[in-house]
This record gives C-alpha cells, sequence and structure tokens, in this order.
C-alpha cells in the first residue's frame, strides 16, 4: 500500500471541478486480504431525486430536537453556529445523535484521531476519500482504521464500543471531479445499534438553499485563523448553519470554516426522515461534495451485497492509545492474561481473563510509556500504550 503525508487542511486541492461529473464505478480495498475489487454505478449522469432511508437503532433512545434559530455566530455575516459539545445539546442515547463516529488511524499499535463520518448502515460509514485514499491515486494510504460511535471525551461509548475497518470504497480517481465520499466496512454491525442516516440526492438546488443542516464532527486541530478554540479530536462537537451555496457538485456556507478532523462529517437535516446531502471536503467555506444519484446507486449495491470479512487472526488493537483513563485490548482468539509493564521492566498491571476484549483502568499510573503484554489462546502479543495527563 502507498502512503503519503495527511494533508489535513486540503484547501485548495479542489479549486478546479470539471462541468460534466462523469459516473463510474468504486474501487474497493479489502484490508485483511490487500485485494481490490470494483462495483460498478448505473450510468445516470444527471442529477435526479433518489433517496436512501434512514434507520432507528435499537440503543437509540428518542430524536435530537434540532434548533431552527438563526444561529449565533463569530462573523454576523456567516449564518453558521459557533461549535459546542454536542454533550451541551444532546444525551449521548438520541437519534441521529447516535450514528456520529470518530475514524482513527492504527500504526504499530497506537490510535490517533483521523477524521469524522456517519453510520448509513449496519456495518457502514460514510465518510471523505481524501482521509483515506492518495491525492494521486486510488491508492490506501494507511494500514489499519477503527471507528468509534459516540466516542466523546476520550472514552469510548460502553454500550456502542468500536469495530475495525475491513473495506475502503471510493469512486475512481475521486479527486479528479469532486466526489470526495468514501464507504467503510466494518466487521461489527454496529448501524443496528446506533441506528443509521439515510442519503439523499435532490436535483432542484432551491430546495438546498436557504435549509438549516446540522453537523456532529470530531476537530482535531487548533485552527486560529477560524477559531480560537483548542481541540484535540476527543470531543464530539455539534454545529449547525443555512447553506446559502449550492453548486453540481457541492454544498457550503460561504465564509464559514471548517477544521481539521471535522473531514468526513456529514450535513443532516430532518425533512420527511433523516437524510444527510453531503460530506466535509474542504474547510474553505465548509464545501461539501454534494451527493449524487450514481453515488447512491453505488452505495446502495454496496450496501445491499456485503459480506463481513473477519477479522485478522494476529490483530491486537489497544484503543484508545495514547489514554489518560481506560485502555481497551482486542484480539481475534480469546485473551487468556495481560499484563503491563513500565519501560524499566516493572509489573505495573496485571490481569486474568477469558475473553477477546480486555478493558485495563491506567489511570492511577504516571504519564509516560508502557508495554502491554497479551497471552491469547493460539499466540503472545505485545504493543506500546502511551499514558497521557
Amino acid at each position: 500500500m502507498k502512503r503519503t503525508t495527511l494533508l489535513l487542511l486540503a484547501l485548495f486541492v479542489f479549486g478546479y471541478t470539471s462541468e460534466a461529473q462523469m459516473p463510474r464505478s468504486f474501487i474497493r480495498y479489502h484490508f485483511n486480504e490487500e485485494t481490490w475489487d470494483t462495483i460498478s454505478s448505473l450510468p445516470v449522469a444527471e442529477l435526479s431525486d433518489l433517496q436512501l432511508p434512514h434507520k432507528v437503532g435499537l440503543l437509540s433512545q428518542g430524536e435530537m430536537d434540532l434548533p431552527l434559530d438563526t444561529p449565533s455566530t463569530r462573523n454576523g455575516t456567516v449564518r453558521y453556529s459557533v461549535k459546542s459539545p454536542s454533550a451541551e445539546w444532546y444525551n449521548s442515547s438520541q437519534f441521529p445523535h447516535t450514528t456520529a463516529v470518530a475514524i482513527f488511524q492504527v500504526v504499530e499499535g497506537d490510535t490517533s484521531i483521523l477524521c469524522s463520518g456517519s453510520m448509513i448502515g449496519p456495518h457502514h460509514v460514510l465518510s471523505a476519500a481524501h482521509c483515506y485514499v492518495s491525492f494521486t491515486s486510488d491508492s490506501i494510504r494507511f494500514d489499519s482504521l477503527l471507528v468509534a460511535p459516540q466516542f466523546n471525551n476520550g472514552t469510548i461509548h460502553p454500550n456502542f464500543k468500536w469495530a475495525l475497518v475491513v473495506s475502503a470504497a471510493s469512486p475512481i480517481e475521486w479527486y479528479s471531479d469532486f466526489s470526495d465520499i468514501t464507504l467503510l466496512e466494518l466487521n461489527r454491525p454496529l448501524g443496528n445499534l446506533t441506528g443509521h442516516l439515510g442519503l439523499k440526492s435532490v436535483e432542484n438546488p432551491e430546495e438546498l438553499e436557504n435549509q438549516f443542516y446540522y453537523k456532529l464532527s470530531y476537530p482535531s486541530t487548533y485552527f486560529p485563523v477560524a477559531d480560537s478554540t483548542v481541540y484535540n479530536g476527543d470531543t464530539l462537537y455539534f454545529s449547525y448553519g443555512i447553506i446559502d451555496s449550492v453548486g453540481p457538485h457541492y454544498i457550503q456556507i460561504k465564509g464559514a470554516t471548517g477544521i481539521p478532523g471535522e473531514s468526513g462529517s456529514t450535513f443532516f437535516n430532518r425533512d420527511d426522515g433523516w437524510y444527510a446531502y453531503g460530506v466535509t471536503s474542504l474547510l474553505l467555506d465548509f464545501k461539501h461534495t454534494r451527493l449524487q444519484p450514481w453515488h447512491l446507486y453505488a452505495i446502495a449495491r454496496i450496501l445491499d451485497n456485503e459480506p463481513v470479512n473477519p477479522l485478522n487472526k494476529s490483530s491486537l488493537v489497544v484503543f484508545p492509545n495514547p489514554s489518560r483513563s481506560v485502555i481497551h485490548i482486542r484480539t481475534h482468539s480469546a485473551i487468556n492474561r495481560v499484563e503491563l509493564y513500565s519501560i524499566t521492566g516493572q509489573t505495573v498491571l496485571s490481569k486474568e481473563v477469558e475473553n477477546e476484549v480486555v478493558s485495563l483502568d491506567i489511570s492511577p499510573l504516571r504519564t509516560g510509556t508502557y508495554i502491554a503484554k497479551v497471552w491469547t489462546s493460539e499466540e503472545i502479543l505485545s504493543a506500546k500504550v502511551v499514558k497521557v495527563r
């Protein structure tokens, strides 16, 4: 797999987009097998009204009461709200609050926030292609990805836990014409628990303009040009505003600015259902890829026909990592024992279990680097663990 440097700001990558967007196949990468295949889309060149339904999750309780007042802003000319922690607005079990996910890259056992996304099916998350796929080719930039619904204050949700990504599908040459979307397949049906957003393509731009749209996202970078808040990606934020510009391939709010980490989050609203209409692609003017009919046809084929790939037998994931408090260790086979060592070799924690997932509270430990040693029914594994303040 080819890796390139993550372009967090990507403000001008899509400065040019073609007038005619050509429908084409999606290309999909399978992480475990390191293989590719394609998913064809119907040749629908022109915009038309098309939708995929939402579904309330088994663990969802109630629905979000969306604000309809013109948002207070940092800039009186921009009709977009200040971002605020979503917990100030909603509880974690309200739908579609439950559909927001944080997406992490996993490198040699370490996890770090990468982008945002939304559950759109039992096994699938919608996000932005530029988070995962090269800007100049269709190659995947990461070895492993992890998804956590309702990740908040640096802690995973106790009901939803997390899942590994087993495949990623994006339009072929997505970078050529603002088709900046990707569909991530999970190894667990989290969407049955969280519920999932519907998707909608609308032909008439006037139906999209001057309407309220809402966002749940994980801003992860201090970006003082746009926002004085210090974001680090460990908190779910809520914001909303009024779309004032719709192009053939995008929807946006002029003068508004996104924050790195929000890429992949959706603009959604409540119409005759809960629908997402676009995916965050550019920070400048908060530009979103506008969902097209051919996108939805390909996505529908994936949602209807995807088997779920098993975890790789040698996989060991520690999440979140770095962590302030509790870490969760997961393997494919049952874990018998876990020990945590300091860098001097001292045993600081030990736990005997019979489970594929083990939780350890590292909050009493000093900040620094530790080594987790994991005994399973099949092998002995180890991973670095970082404790932070």
